[in-house]
């Protein structure tokens, strides 16, 4: 695929924000240090860390299919650039006994068929010291972001309401079966699962601020989530996000940061 298609400007586009909130993780890790990235794409995330830390011990995982059409030819290229691993297989099959000082996964958390696995497979392969970084979309916030639909009552209900635009989406942008992906993971469910497990997680809220930055600075990233990019523009101008950064209102931020420590 060209840079200049527009799945691959979003795909570049979330890879540079991946690394943006990762960077400050991976500059306090020691020469040698373990990284696991859940969820790598075409790694151009991780080809990246591999250049500005090339000291560090990088791992990815992806069960790499057919949504990479296009894409092979950039990914043959990056491994053969690049010094990391990639395995080919979901996080539940990686059957290597080891263990790692940073795991991070952006935009995959809200796809998997089992999040709260997820919690015990990295409380697993976390070192002493070790720290996960978790981001993705928050729903118990009423807003799909893959579709930019409005969430009516739950996932169900939703897809009867906009059965039509969901199909067309799909299509248009060759992604079948995106919408079955997605789990409406919230914040409110991590937390009780975490506290069940007794998993350390925290929920760094500035990343509202973030995103919301972002809508303005960020135009591939706009252009996606115009339905609410009005709606930030009117809750910096009135000082709203201060307000929604307090704990109180995590359970309905539209995105989560997720730190989980042994």
């Amino acid at each position: 695929a060209e840079r200049g298609t527009p799945k691959a400007a979003q795909i570049i586009a979330e890879a540079e924000f991946g690394y943006r909130q990762m960077r400050p993780y991976l500059e306090t890790l020691s020469p040698g240090a373990s990284v696991l990235e859940v969820g790598s794409g075409p790694c151009i995330l991780l080809a990246q860390i591999v250049s500005d830390f090339p000291l560090l011990s990088v791992t990815g995982i992806e069960p790499i299919g057919p949504g990479f059409d296009g894409f092979e030819a950039t990914l043959t290229q990056i491994r053969a650039q690049y010094c990391f691993q990639l395995v080919n297989a979901g996080y539940e099959d990686f059957s290597a006994n080891q263990s790692f000082d940073l795991i991070f996964s952006i935009n995959v958390f809200e796809h998997l068929p089992d999040w709260r696995h997820f919690l015990r497979f990295v409380r697993a392969r976390l070192r002493r010291g070790g720290k996960c970084v978790i981001l993705c979309p928050n729903y118990g916030f009423p807003y799909e972001s893959h579709f930019g639909l409005p969430i009516f009552i739950n996932k169900a209900f939703t897809e009867r309401l906009f059965r039509r635009r969901i199909a067309e989406f799909e299509g248009a942008n060759g992604y079948q079966g995106l919408w079955s992906s997605l789990n409406f993971v919230s914040w409110r469910e991590v937390r009780r699962e975490a506290a069940r497990e007794g998993i350390h997680i925290v929920f760094r809220s500035g990343i509202l601020r973030q995103m919301i930055e972002r809508l303005h600075t960020d135009t591939e990233f706009r252009e996606r989530q115009r339905a609410i990019a009005s709606v930030s523009e009117w809750m910096l101008r009135i000082g709203i996000v201060r307000l929604l950064e307090a704990p109180m209102f995590r359970f309905v931020l539209p995105y989560m940061f997720l730190e989980i420590t042994p």
